[in-house]
Parts: C-alpha cells; structure tokens; sequence
C-alpha cells in the first residue's frame, strides 16, 4: 500500500483521532450518566412528596395544590375545570419529561382511587443549566481536540526523529566511498537500529561489488596490453612489408584498425578503474549519424 501523507503527519492525525474519539466518548458518557441520576433523583424526591402529601392532606377532585414555587400537585378525576393540558392528561404512571413553549417540566404521575395525580415541578432553570453545560462540553472536546493537534505534531516530530536522521545520512552515503560510516552504531538497538544496520550491510554489498569491478577492470586491461601490443607491432611490420599482396594489405589494415580500437578501449577501462564513478566527466558532441554507420557497417563488413 502507497501512502501518500508523510509518516509524521499520520502519526499526528491517528493521534488526534484517538483524542477526539475519546474525549467525545466521555463527554456523552458523562452526559447520559448525569440524566439518569438527574432522573433518578428527581424521581426519588417528588414521589416522597406526594406520598408525604397525600398522607397529610384530603386531596378535593379536580384540585390543584401549590406545594412550592416550582412545584404543584394535582388530583383529577373528571377535570371539569380543565386544569390541565390534554397532552398531559394522556401521560401514563410514572416520571415523564414535558416541555411547552417556554417551559419545561417533570410530572410525576400516580394512581388514588378513582382519580390521578399529577405532580409537576417545573425545572427550566435547571434545564438551561445543563444546556450551559452541554456547551460547555463542546467546547472542551473542540479544545481538547486543539491541544491534542499541537501536542500531536510536537510528538510526532520527537518519534520520527531518529527516521528523519537517518533518511539524511542515507541520503548523503556514496557507495564509492573507500570507508564504510557505520550509521547502525548511532542508534539504539531498536526499529530504526535494524533499519541503519540493514543499509550498513547494503552499502557494504555496494562497496565490494565495486571493488571487486574495479579489480576485474584494471587486472583485465593490464592483461590485455601485452597481446594487444604484439598484435599492433606484428601489423605495423607487415605493413611496411612492400611484397605484400594487396588482398593480405587489407586484411593486415582491418587487424590494425581494431588493434587501435581495442588500445582505446583499454585506456577507458583503466580510467574507469582508477576513477570514482561520480568523478567522471563525460564529454557530449554532436557527430553526424551517417558517418557513424559507416565506421560500424566497415567494421563488420567481414563478418
């Protein structure tokens, strides 16, 4: 698989990832713990109410009593007074949540004889407050998420480190360099370590093949000369040769003409061999391609 994002930036990113995930998992987490308690305790306070009430007082069908500011229990058998909303009204035993326009409310209902009673506390402020604090927690996940960006680079920067430096000095290795740097005795014995020893052992391969080139290049020139010597002398005197036929003259030039050839080969050979690769300069000229097959077709017209 070809990734194309830097490794730092992807380190960066799975760790902001892992930080907003976490983070939004606790908050909602925290959010839903904090609604069950709410209702459980709001549950557990306005049932002891209107037990308490019911006990100490003769309730009156279709009555409506003002236990607190926020709270008012009602007792309703025919509702001939339509004291409370129809919506309400359809509300099974039990604590429900109930919002109007501007209002909202928890309505405890229950069961006495052959009317119900609906016990509703009124709890906007409170609502307000836990909007307040579910912004709230946005903004700490956005904030969370800010910090674990920054932090993420700046971590990510210290990890990559070590890889960052030894990109570099790979980078800058020559194989033809005649010392081997040892770039695994710079890092500790971990990934990167095993990575550095694995292009020590490389450039060490890369550095005896060309060596062991060279070697073969400078001792097969060497080799080459002597022959190629007699062959150039045995030419040159059959050449001045002035019975030679004309035929046998031909022959003797073509045998001279690779021997030159040949010695030109050598030279480069040799340069090739005494030379480091990167101190070559190869000179570039325009030729004409015509005169070019001509000197190779003339060369193999023998063949």
């Amino acid at each position: 698989m070809k990734y194309k994002q830097s490794l730092r930036f992807r380190i960066t990113f799975s760790f902001v990832i892992f930080v907003f995930v976490l983070t939004l998992a606790s908050a909602v987490g925290v959010n839903l713990m904090l609604n069950d308690i709410e209702e459980e305790l709001i549950y557990q306070r306005l049932q002891a109410e209107m037990d308490h009430f019911v006990k100490i007082n003769d309730l009156v069908p279709d009555s409506v009593i003002q236990i607190a500011s926020d709270t008012k229990l009602y007792f309703i058998v025919h509702d001939t007074q339509n004291l409370l909303n129809a919506e309400v009204k359809q509300l099974t035993p039990g604590l429900h949540a109930w919002s109007s326009a501007k209002e909202h409310f928890y309505i405890l209902v229950g069961n006495k004889g052959e009317g119900r009673l609906y016990l509703a506390k009124e709890t906007t402020d409170f609502e307000n407050r836990e909007e307040a604090i579910k912004l709230a927690m946005i903004v700490m996940v956005i904030a969370v998420t800010s910090i674990a960006l920054w932090l993420g680079r700046w971590i990510s920067g210290k990890v990559i480190l070590p890889v960052s430096n030894l990109a570099q000095q790979v980078a800058s290795l020559k194989p033809s360099s005649q010392r081997s740097p040892h770039i695994a005795l710079q890092y500790a014995e971990d990934e990167v370590g095993r990575l550095a020893a694995s292009f020590d052992q490389y450039l060490q391969q890369m550095q005896q093949f060309i060596h062991r080139e060279q070697e073969f290049t400078a001792d097969a020139s060497h080799e080459l000369r002597t022959p190629l010597a007699v062959i150039k002398g045995a030419s040159e005197l059959l050449l001045e040769t002035p019975d030679l036929p004309e035929r046998a003259m031909k022959q003797v030039e073509r045998i001279a003409r690779a021997a030159e050839r040949m010695s030109h080969m050598l030279e480069i050979l040799l340069l090739l061999a005494r030379e480091a690769p990167n101190t070559i300069r190869l000179n570039q000229e325009c030729c004409l391609a015509q005169e070019v097959v001509l000197e190779v077709a003339e060369q193999h017209r023998f063949l």
